[in-house]
């Protein structure tokens, strides 16, 4: 981590070597002043930058974790990974709440120049917009790609739900 405004002697204010095959995303929380990042493995590696400390492991996916976003409003944290999941976690405690099995599944195509397969990597890119989750990546239909949409559902709107509901 490089701090820019002081001196460039002084500019490397700490490293971390947690990721054995090296950091694939990142994503910074600033309601927890935490720094998260996905590596080559699977593995996510929750930072505090302000004490220069690892905060959590976790295991997560079985393929290198290919995007990160974070949601403050509803305390959560998105990883997407090539292994096609998306997984839900909570920015408070660190723990999974949800996965998405094959949100974008892991597809094997033929390249027109080749006669080889060509595999193309579940999850590309993860962005959270108010209410909104969108996800892009490798698609059901064997097609070029596809561009996901997915409501957020807030704990208290999930909460209430429950509520709510008949019982039996």
């Amino acid at each position: 981590m490089l701090d820019t405004l002081v001196p460039s002697s002084k500019i490397r204010v700490a490293a971390w070597a947690d990721h054995e095959q090296g950091c694939t995303s990142l994503a910074y929380s600033y309601a927890t002043n935490h720094l998260i990042t996905g590596g080559k493995k699977g593995e996510i590696v929750i930072y505090d930058p302000r004490q220069s400390v690892r905060v959590a492991l976790l295991p997560a996916h079985t393929r290198n974790v290919r995007s990160l976003a974070v949601d403050e409003a509803n305390n959560r944290f998105y990883s997407g990974s090539s292994d096609g999941d998306v997984k839900v976690w909570n920015l408070k405690t660190l723990t999974l709440e949800e996965t998405w099995k094959g949100h974008h599944p892991r597809v094997l195509m033929r390249a027109a120049f080749d006669r080889n397969l060509v595999g193309t990597y579940g999850v590309l890119d993860i962005a959270v917009e108010k209410d909104v989750l969108y996800t892009c990546g490798a698609s059901d239909n064997q097609d070029n790609g596809s561009v996901k949409r997915r409501t957020i559902v807030s704990q208290q709107v999930a909460a209430q739900q429950a509520a709510d509901a008949p019982r039996r």
